[in-house]
């Protein structure tokens, strides 16, 4: 089992009166989250329960309830506590930013650090947890002592190559001379994280690997395939790419991939196919 949010014992103790309280937490990887954990000094008798939000792609606040645990009434501890998830809107999470987040009725201490994190709060009664968030009563820089664990999908068998050799040998056929399918493929690494935004800086880590692309222009080629291209472009490879990695080809067009499918034939993946968005100010 796998962990994110913050795992670490804090450094103070701060009050909760009635509130759901969301946390900003950065997941790497396509995660399937089974339960969430909280350090707090809990009371005998109030109630608690746990749940994740997306964030807002338009104002990176808590958005949409994606899942929620069973509910708790405590009893006089201190330390971690962890819940299961009974409900999920979806199974898998793909990589990007969450909002672990807790909701407790009154007389109730948690752990944080109060600097190095993105928290938010809204004075809401003990109930059923609001979908979506709404609008925050606090703007907090807490790092609070949440953490949710997850597992990840099976392990699939990627083929050796072959179908993906022929499929580029098919498209050769097609054009005269013998085109290069290779491509720069720059995988999205994660650098350090703001103290004052929470975001991560992005790095890149750069290598050769071969693509096929098709273009929008070009869509009768995708179709003849049994594909569609639902962006700028269609990209086919067998090597493994990542959303958010880019891709540059020989005419020094930057590509951004924002889905990646694996074409699966058994248990074995014959190629990835994955949806390009031109980015034409790359630089």
């Amino acid at each position: 089992m796998t962990t994110f949010g913050y795992t670490g014992d804090g450094s103070s103790w701060t009050g909760s009166i009635p509130s759901l309280s969301a946390n900003k937490y950065y997941l790497s990887e396509r995660a399937k989250p089974l339960s969430i954990s909280l350090r707090a000094r809990f009371v005998a008798g109030v109630k608690i329960k746990y749940a994740i939000y997306d964030t807002s792609p338009i104002t990176a606040e808590p958005d949409t309830l994606l899942a929620y645990t069973e509910e708790w009434t405590q009893t006089t501890m201190e330390g971690w506590k962890t819940l299961n998830i009974v409900w999920r809107k979806q199974t898998w999470l793909p990589p990007g930013y969450y909002w672990l987040t807790f909701l407790n009725s009154p007389n109730f201490d948690h752990r944080i650090n109060p600097t190095g994190g993105i928290s938010r709060e809204r004075t809401y009664d003990y109930g059923d947890f609001p979908d979506p968030y709404g609008t925050p009563d606090f703007y907090l820089g807490d790092q609070v002592c949440i953490y949710c664990t997850y597992d990840l999908p099976p392990e699939i068998k990627v083929s050796e190559g072959s179908e993906f050799t022929a499929l580029m040998n098919a498209f050769r056929r097609g054009f005269k001379g013998n085109p290069s399918f290779d491509v720069t493929h720059s995988a999205l690494l994660l650098g350090d994280r703001d103290t004052t935004t929470g975001w991560y800086s992005k790095n890149y880590s750069e290598s050769t690997i071969q693509m096929i692309i098709i273009q929008k222009e070009s869509q009768s080629m995708a179709l003849k395939m049994g594909y569609y291209v639902n962006l700028d472009a269609l990209g086919l490879t067998i090597d493994t790419v990542k959303v958010y990695d880019l891709i540059t080809d020989i005419f020094n067009r930057t590509w951004e991939v924002e889905s990646v499918k694996p074409i699966i034939v058994g248990d074995t993946v014959k190629y990835f196919k994955c949806d390009l968005k031109e980015m034409p100010l790359y630089e």
